[in-house]
């Protein structure tokens, strides 16, 4: 009896499964999309940005024009003085638009004057006004034009009326407008927004003094 029972308590035992083994894996978790209200919403923000950036864009580039405009337009005033000023001070009215043989003057992107042939070339028109100013012996008329107001110009007195002006007004009309390319259309009143008035005055440096024996 004694070998039977120990026979039984050599039984191997069953053997244990691993528990771990059997614990199924996490499985790997797909990248979800965008949904379509995150999609709308996105679409949404992003025009609301472009139409304001958009409206910018015309405002730049006018005021890039603009900026453009006054530099260039200054140096054709400089220019343009600096030739009346080298120029016989009984002479000076050869410039303004109303003597004779005169025409508005023309000059491309640079300021640089371009011959009235050329003028498909230019960018800026200029017309030229010097009220009172003398034209070897014709005088020219002191009212300026109809989009100044069409009025008497204001010169500056001397204390001997026997001797002329010694300053003169110079207005220079200037535009970038390609239809305004003739002298009367700067007087058109369709026209005036699109024309810049600058105004200086040029003062006589010399006076010839002819010397006479008694």
């Amino acid at each position: 009896m004694a070998s039977v029972s120990s026979r039984s308590q050599e039984r191997p035992q069953p053997l244990s499964l691993n528990v771990t083994a059997l614990t199924p894996l996490p499985t790997a978790r797909l990248p979800r999309g965008f949904t379509l209200i995150e999609v709308t919403l996105a679409v949404g923000i992003s025009a609301i940005a472009l139409v304001g950036l958009l409206a910018m864009i015309p405002q730049g580039v006018m005021t890039m024009k603009r900026a453009t405009d006054t530099a260039i337009e200054a140096r054709i005033h400089q220019l343009i003085v600096a030739e009346i000023a080298q120029t016989d001070w009984q002479k000076r009215g050869l410039y303004d638009y109303r003597a004779a043989g005169s025409n508005v003057r023309f000059y491309d992107d640079q300021g640089i004057r371009v011959a009235e042939s050329e003028k498909d070339k230019a960018i800026y028109t200029v017309r030229l006004v010097l009220p009172g100013a003398d034209n070897g012996g014709q005088k020219i008329p002191l009212q300026l034009p109809a989009r100044l107001g069409n009025s008497g110009a204001q010169l500056f007195d001397t204390s001997d009326p026997s001797k002329s002006e010694p300053m003169q007004l110079i207005i220079m009309e200037i535009t970038s407008a390609p239809s305004v390319d003739t002298i009367d259309k700067f007087d058109q009143q369709q026209n005036w927004p699109s024309i810049r008035t600058y105004r200086s005055t040029m003062s006589r440096l010399v006076d010839e003094v002819t010397a006479t024996g008694n």
